[in-house]
């Protein structure tokens, strides 16, 4: 109930409420225009206003921000730890046959990596949802914390390198709260369909590149490195992508703030096409180590009459066993320069050649990157893969 003084003048009263039934989602269009070096950006947002009032000629808001039910913070509760051994810990599952204890031991690091990477990734998620409930979580929260505090504990090298990866992932998304303001009045009847606003749109500077891993597929795709010079963030949401006009496929939007470059597709393009092959192996032992020499050719054809640019990539494997040699033997084109690369792919065995393309080089003319590498490690040993 709202209590209103009497008073002999006449006053206006504004008056703040809540309403079910009415939220928002992004929703873009991204129109690539090559020649141009540009992409236009259309944000959009999907409203669904079933609120049960018409909003005739409103001033309309867009909120990312939730309503702050619950004001009360969740209290921190202590953490209690004892020890076991990881012997007990394993008398209760099955053993199997000519089993020996390491081959037990190194089974359960590759599952338990798996695991605790999942198990991570969930309670990530669930902490978001229980975050905002405040204190009436508290329970929730607490134990969602211990299992997270759990899993640091345990981890090793390889697993806090995957926990602070997804940290990054979820803190890019979890405290982002912005308000768009949209120019003029709308109206928006209350109806169980969406409805389509907009809310920006703007032309972005773009670098266009095709892009090919031929170890993951044939196709060859146009890609953008595009920067977001508006004056808007830009959140999370569906996008469809447009080149030359015509609808090229769907794709996802990331969170990118103002100023920030990501990276969107364009479609495959069928006029440059690239071919992988194992093309030779060698294999020697010498006092007791292996040393496998694996040679590879990549041909790559433009059916262009222009010159256009490829971002090319394949990969080496990579450890961090001092038992396992890996080393990069020959490579007919220098790899890339790129600064992010270089920082934070490239130490990870990933190779990546930014190329000019001549123009109409196909069949005998195409365009032929060679490389090859050595493993070398103990000849008693095998290699396995560690997800």
């Amino acid at each position: 109930y709202l209590n209103i003084p009497k008073s002999s003048r006449s006053e206006s009263v504004q008056l703040s409420y809540l309403v079910n039934g009415a939220d928002w989602s992004p929703q873009y269009n991204l129109k690539a225009d090559p020649d141009n070096h540009k992409v236009k950006i259309e944000y959009n947002a999907v409203v669904h206003q079933a609120s049960g009032e018409d909003w005739n000629n409103a001033t309309l808001a867009l909120s990312t921000a939730v309503p702050a039910l619950v004001a009360g913070a969740p209290t921190l509760e202590p953490m209690k730890i004892d020890l076991t051994t990881p012997r007990a810990r394993r008398a209760s599952a099955p053993k199997q046959p000519q089993q020996t204890e390491q081959m037990q031991m190194m089974m359960d690091m590759e599952l338990g990596f798996t695991d605790q990477s999942k198990r991570y990734n969930e309670l990530a998620q669930s902490r978001y949802s229980n975050i905002k409930k405040g204190i009436k979580a508290q329970q929730e929260l607490n134990t969602i914390a211990i299992d997270n505090q759990m899993i640091e504990f345990k981890a090793d090298k390889q697993m806090l390198k995957e926990m602070n990866r997804q940290a990054v992932a979820i803190r890019r998304t979890e405290g982002v709260s912005v308000l768009y303001r949209l120019d003029g009045k709308l109206t928006l009847p209350s109806r169980s369909d969406q409805q389509l606003v907009t809310i920006a749109a703007f032309n972005s500077k773009a670098n266009f590149v095709f892009t090919a891993a031929p170890l993951l597929t044939d196709y060859v795709y146009l890609q953008a490195d595009i920067t977001n010079n508006s004056d808007t963030i830009l959140l999370p949401g569906t996008a469809d992508m447009f080149r030359g006009g015509e609808f090229v496929g769907k794709g996802d939007m990331k969170l990118v703030t103002i100023g920030q470059t990501f990276t969107a597709g364009f479609g495959v393009d069928s006029q440059i096409q690239v071919a992988r092959e194992f093309k030779d192996k060698k294999i020697e032992t010498l006092w007791g180590n292996r040393v496998d020499e694996n040679h590879y050719r990549i041909a790559v054809q433009n059916y262009y009459d222009k010159s256009v640019a490829l971002r090319l990539m394949d990969r080496l494997p990579w450890t961090e066993s001092g038992q396992l040699g890996i080393e990069l033997i020959s490579n007919s084109h220098e790899l890339s320069e790129n600064p992010e690369y270089v920082r934070t792919q490239k130490n990870k065995g990933i190779l990546r050649w930014d190329i000019q393309l001549d123009p109409n080089t196909t069949g005998e003319s195409a365009t032929i990157v060679n490389y090859a590498f050595t493993l070398k490690y103990d000849s008693d040993m095998a290699i396995r893969t560690i997800r």
